[in-house]
């Protein structure tokens, strides 16, 4: 399959053959992008700052997913990322090819998706090349398609599973001719979204936000009143891809359960990332600070070695991840109730390096120049997605507030954990779409005023 057969069955209308071109050469731009940035910053695709590749050779030496260079296994990171990089291994790819390989198939998926998405949502000819365009040139997207990191396979298996619960949308409400099935879908969307919580867990909550939201939409269109059959059958397809999604977990579920004792869904990272996000040093060293500025490393290591000795006097085997895991998350509750003030002040800092123009708090030691495009281009970007929301509020924009919903799905969850900018990375394509439909409604208010007022009827 080419990266344009995510859109091979139209949901409104085909595209022509000019618009097709269009996008083809949308991706192959933007994989010639990516290959050459590959070529000058070929360092990066051997490194492994989160130890996917390292998880991956000891997958590929062991037989099981344990602890890098043991035998003892991990829940610690997502599975899938690393169980990609090792059969491409298995078939004989170096790590750092494989790493190119995965990120560079991904990106090509997530711009084909994009565009879809924007035409789904009533953009068309050049608004939906622009968004595609956007999502290519994403100075975000554009950092870690050379890293062996999650962000780009989870921004291209979101963007899907988005995508066909949109052309579901479009079935609820009965509009438009769809070639694909509502069923096929809703399966789709369910099997993107689980892999995707196998790559990224935050896409767990964004599944179970959006099905919530697809029910209540079903339950409520007046329009399938009066065709009970239709009506039921949306009902039931808005459960497919919660139901597809938590079988494609259920293996993962059944083996942590089996190794480790325990219920498993997502990692044994949690507690670390919560208690990360909320401690009294974060608190008095970044959160309380004038300028709130990044947490130094030598306090950040003085903290790490403090936890350690209070886990092992409280008797912790670090080994053991589950109960790790299980007293960090408890510390970390506590640290919250004893500085509720600390807290509500950490959400407001979360929130801000969620949205943040530029990444240099996790990004060190870049270009200057890329740093202030960087963050030019997401003024430009994040100003069409205020204008969206105004749409979403006063117009109430119905196929839009999909996307919506999922963007809030991450900022409920990143409310609460350890934030910075690259965690919005999966949100890119919805980011980008609602940008676009924003400047799209700028665009045709001006041509109208500009036309006088005998056209503002």
């Amino acid at each position: 399959m080419t990266p344009t057969s995510v859109a091979s069955e139209s949901a409104v209308d085909r595209p022509t053959q000019r618009e097709s071109r269009w996008l083809i050469a949308l991706v192959f731009i933007a994989i010639a992008i990516r290959i050459i940035l590959m070529m000058f910053r070929g360092a990066d695709l051997k490194t492994d700052p989160d130890g996917y590749v390292a998880h991956a050779e000891t997958l590929l030496k062991m037989g099981n997913y344990c602890v890098p260079g043991t035998e003892r296994p991990t829940a610690f990171r997502p599975p899938l990322y690393p169980i990609v990089l090792a059969g491409l291994r298995l078939v004989g790819l170096k790590a750092n090819v494989a790493v190119a390989l995965v990120n560079l198939a991904a990106s090509a998926w997530l711009i084909s998706a994009t565009w879809w998405m924007a035409r789904l949502v009533g953009l068309r000819g050049l608004w939906s090349h622009l968004a595609a365009a956007a999502v290519g040139l994403d100075p975000l997207l554009l950092r870690y398609s050379v890293l062996p990191m999650t962000e780009t396979l989870s921004a291209a298996l979101l963007a899907i599973g988005l995508l066909k619960t949109l052309r579901l949308w479009k079935a609820q409400a009965g509009t438009g001719q769809l070639v694909e099935s509502p069923l096929r879908s809703a399966i789709v969307a369910g099997m993107c979204f689980g892999f995707g919580g196998l790559c990224r867990p935050v896409i767990l909550i964004s599944c179970a936000v959006v099905s919530i939201v697809t029910l209540i939409r079903a339950l409520s269109l007046g329009a399938l009143a009066d065709r009970h059959s239709s009506r039921r059958q949306m009902i039931g397809l808005s459960f497919v891809p919660a139901l597809v999604a938590a079988t494609i977990l259920a293996p993962w579920i059944v083996r942590n359960a089996i190794v480790f004792e325990r219920f498993i869904p997502a990692t044994t990272h949690g507690g670390y990332t919560l208690l990360l996000g909320n401690n009294p040093v974060f608190y008095k060293e970044v959160v309380r600070q004038p300028g709130q500025p990044a947490w130094q490393r030598e306090s950040l290591d003085k903290w790490q070695q403090q936890l350690i000795a209070e886990m092992t006097a409280a008797g912790v085997d670090r080994e053991r991840e589950p109960e790790t895991d299980r007293w960090q998350y408890e510390r970390a509750i506590k640290n919250i109730e004893a500085d509720q003030s600390g807290f509500h002040q950490s959400i407001v800092l979360r929130w801000k390096r969620f949205w943040a123009l530029r990444s240099s708090i996790e990004q060190s030691g870049g270009s200057q120049v890329f740093s202030v495009l960087s963050a030019v281009w997401y003024m430009v970007i994040f100003a069409g997605l205020l204008l969206s929301l105004l749409l979403c509020v006063i117009r109430r924009a119905a196929d839009i507030h999909l996307l919506w919903w999922s963007i809030l799905s991450f900022l409920l969850l990143h409310s609460f954990y350890w934030t910075n900018t690259r965690m919005r990375a999966p949100l890119v394509a919805a980011i980008v779409v609602l940008s676009a439909f924003g400047w799209h409604f700028l665009y045709q208010q001006s041509r109208k005023f500009s036309r006088g007022p005998s056209t503002l009827n």
